[in-house]
């Protein structure tokens, strides 16, 4: 069994947040959760699936764990700011 660790370190929590993106196929529809700690996670995650290019990158996954640091401070979910923690 496969296990991968998303934490998210409260102490840099709001300027720092953690998203996990699951897709799976149940029966004839497709499911997709997007969740976050906060709702910056949460908006992490759906900027990221709202770029074409990351369905391409990622397609046959089922599950992304994603990271967005505001690098700039400014309180704003910006696409530069997310990255791939793990991939499956």
């Amino acid at each position: 069994m496969l296990r991968k660790k998303c934490d998210v370190n409260l102490t840099r929590y709001p300027h720092e947040d953690v998203c996990i993106i699951y897709l799976e196929k149940f029966d004839t529809r497709n499911v997709m959760l997007v969740w976050g700690y906060g709702w910056q996670g949460t908006y992490a995650g759906s900027v990221f699936l709202g770029d074409p290019a990351n369905w391409q990158e990622y397609e046959g996954a089922h599950l992304l764990l994603l990271r967005w640091k505001d690098y700039n401070r400014d309180g704003l979910v910006q696409i530069e700011e997310v990255t791939v923690e793990t991939c499956i």
